[in-house]
């Protein structure tokens, strides 16, 4: 088993941007439901809170094979992927500019 990175960035009001070594996501939700999206898909988490039960439904964006055109849930799930890039490269920015300041 190889080293592994995860790294969650909490925006407040139930927003996290989350950070590991296969992409970058975003989660939203509350204690007990959490919602979120991913390089892997979407993902839905229903929980107990402090019982550690809980469901949770993974869906990936589809298969892709070589030299086939991405279907529409693999583009959404590009565009999503991209703009929660952005989102967090600005919030680096802005974060990193209010230290220097």
């Amino acid at each position: 088993m190889g080293w592994n990175f995860r790294k969650s960035l909490n925006l407040g009001g139930g927003l996290r941007i989350n950070f590991s070594r296969r992409g970058i996501g975003a989660s939203a939700g509350v204690r007990g439901l959490r919602f979120g999206v991913g390089p892997r898909g979407k993902r839905l988490q229903v929980s107990l809170p402090g019982t550690g039960i809980y469901y949770r439904k993974d869906e990936g964006w589809g298969p892709q094979a070589r030299g086939t055109v991405p279907s529409r849930s693999q583009s959404v799930g590009r565009l999503v992927q991209l703009g929660i890039a952005v989102i967090a490269a600005a919030g680096l920015i802005s974060w990193l500019l209010c230290l220097l300041w």
